[in-house]
Parts: C-alpha cells; structure tokens; sequence
C-alpha cells in the first residue's frame, strides 16, 4: 500500500470551492502567490508578536517594530499598520497574561499538527493532519484562551481600516 499525508488547515478549507485548486494546493503542495492582503497579516502578526514579547517597549521600540515588520513583508501603507498596532496594543490589554513556557519562551505563534484519521482509497492510505498555527496561549485563573488574530481582505483597505479591530475566535 502506498501511503501520503494530507495537510488541513483553514487555507485548505478555503480551497474546497474549486476542485482543482483544492488538489493543486493540498494535495500537490502548490504555492499560490502571496497577496498584498496576506501580506499585510503576516506584517500585522509579526507586530503583535513582538509586543507579547517585548510589552514594556518604548513608543520608539514600538515604532521600530513596525518599520521592520513593514521592510520584512513589504508592506508600503505604515501609517496603516500603525494604525493597527495601536488597535492591538489595546487589545493586548484586554486578554488574559500569555503564558510562558518552562525555559522561558512565551507561548505566541505556536504551531501544531495534530493527527486526525487515516483514510484507505484504493492502493493508497492517506493520513489525514489537521495544522495551523496559534497566535497566543494565554492564562488566567481556570481559563486558557487561545487567540487567533484575524485582519481584513479586501480591496477597499482604506475604507476597512477605519472600522479595524482585532477580532478573537
């Protein structure tokens, strides 16, 4: 029997609206190009993670983050990501304390695959893994929270961005 893995995740999902997508990109591997859009998320992680790291920075610090995180993503719009930064220093304060690990490490974009089932087609057993990442692990009293941030899409970023709040799942 010929064995294969198969990688779900939220992108995967995504792709279940055309058939030869979903087999380009979770079954083949495929990369698709990245967006300004994703882009500009992964610009907007990179910025929270470093202030759940850093959450005493200084506004030049903070200021400095930002730019990186810009160069890094090639992110043009600073003044957005600014923007959303400030938004999500506010929230920050708002979640439960991030919990740190035993060496130190605070638990912030945490990856994980977690084995689902294994199906049998054919000649072919296909293990089915579910992946994705967790942004923050956080801890307070008897409850955990695992937060997801999620930004925006769409071609009209400047109007989105007025109405722009971290949103956790």
């Amino acid at each position: 029997m010929k064995e294969q893995d198969v990688f779900v995740d939220n992108s995967s999902l995504s792709a279940n609206d055309c058939s030869r997508k979903y087999q380009l990109t979770v079954c083949y591997g495929c990369k698709t190009p990245t967006g300004a859009e994703a882009l500009f998320g992964s610009a907007v992680h990179r910025i929270m993670e470093y202030f759940v790291l850093e959450p005493d920075a200084t506004l030049e610090r903070r200021q400095e983050i930002i730019v990186e995180s810009a160069n890094k993503y090639q992110v043009n719009a600073i003044s957005k990501l600014q923007k959303v930064a400030m938004a999500g220093i506010m929230a920050l304060k708002k979640l439960p304390k991030v919990v740190v690990s035993q060496v130190g490490r605070p638990y912030v974009e945490i990856k994980f695959k977690v084995h689902y089932k294994d199906i049998t087609i054919g000649d072919t057993i296909y293990h089915i893994w579910l992946v994705g990442t967790i942004d923050y692990v956080g801890h307070d009293g008897n409850q955990i929270a695992l937060v997801d941030y999620k930004t925006f899409a769409g071609t009209a970023a400047n109007e989105k961005l007025q109405e722009y709040q971290l949103k956790f799942q």
